[in-house]
This record gives C-alpha cells, structure tokens and sequence, in this order.
C-alpha cells in the first residue's frame, strides 16, 4: 500500500506528518514553503524546505533525509519541467538543470520512498537560495545540516553562511 502524502496536518496509522513553515519570509523571487517531517513508530524521513546551493559545502545539496529507506526515486520539478529525477536517495540535487544553477524560488519536489515501515508518496515545495536573505530571521526553515542522523533537530545550529540582502 501506498501513502499519499501532502502538505498539511496529518496523522494516520499510528504515523504522525509534522510541517512547519517559514512564514512568509520573502527571499528574492522565493516565499518559503512548508517542509515535512514523517515520524512513523520507528523510523523518521526528513525533507527539508530549503537549501542554498552556493559553494560553502553548507546545505548545498537537497537530499531525502531517513532512517530505514529501502528505496526511493524522487525529482524536482518546476511546472512540468523535470529539473532534476533520481532513483537513488544517497545523491543529493545540487541545484542545476542542465550544467546552469536553477533561480532563487521554489520548486516542486516529487518523492516515492520504500522503507521498512511503508512505502510513501510525497509531494511539496523547496526553495533555493543562492545569493541573500532579504529578512534575517529564518529559523523556523528546516535545512539538511539540521538532520541529526536519526531526526530533524531545530536545536542545531542550521550553519549557513549567506547573509543578508543589502
């Protein structure tokens, strides 16, 4: 069987979807988007919302972030445009399309995950970030370096370096 999952408040099967939003923080071209956590009895999957593909090998590649994948194949799209398709969860998007870096937006991201608990269909937004925040609060985005290898940890520093929008 197949969950669906989608951007909202969701608890089914003893599996509890936790989403949290970085409000309406305007980034150049880009309104941050929910994020999803998935937290079934054993095992946590994390998508993170943002990502900042800007060469400080800090959160410049959006990965698929779980405890137990068995598989999973997930793109990036913008529109019907496929931006990025892979079916292996350990290479990570480093925000290009076709040799360019991609614009500051967001984008959809298309996920089917195979775990030891379920398999999962999911489907949100991510922003990319290349340049500057034009707000400097941003804590409540949820970025890859937060993943504590078991579960997304807000206690951890998110570490990235781009500053503010002059």
């Amino acid at each position: 069987m197949i969950r669906k999952v989608f951007l909202s408040l969701i608890a089914i099967c003893g599996f509890i979807l936790v989403f949290q939003s970085c409000g309406k923080r305007k980034l150049k071209d880009c309104c941050i988007s929910q994020n999803l956590v998935i937290i079934p009895s054993h095992a946590n999957y994390f998508v993170p919302n943002i990502f900042t593909p800007n060469a400080d090998s800090i959160n410049d590649l959006l990965f698929l972030y779980g405890t137990d994948f068995i598989s999973a194949e997930w793109k990036i799209l913008d529109g019907k445009t496929v931006l990025y398709e892979t079916n292996d969860f350990t290479i990570g998007w480093d925000g290009t399309h076709e040799g360019n870096l991609v614009k500051e937006k967001n984008y959809d991201l298309e996920a089917t995950i195979e775990s030891q608990h379920g398999n999962y269909e999911i489907s949100g937004k991510v922003c990319v970030v290349t340049e500057c925040f034009h707000e400097n609060n941003f804590s409540q985005c949820m970025f890859g370096s937060q993943w504590d290898g078991f579960d997304y940890d807000n206690s951890i520093p998110s570490q990235e370096t781009i500053g503010l929008c002059n």
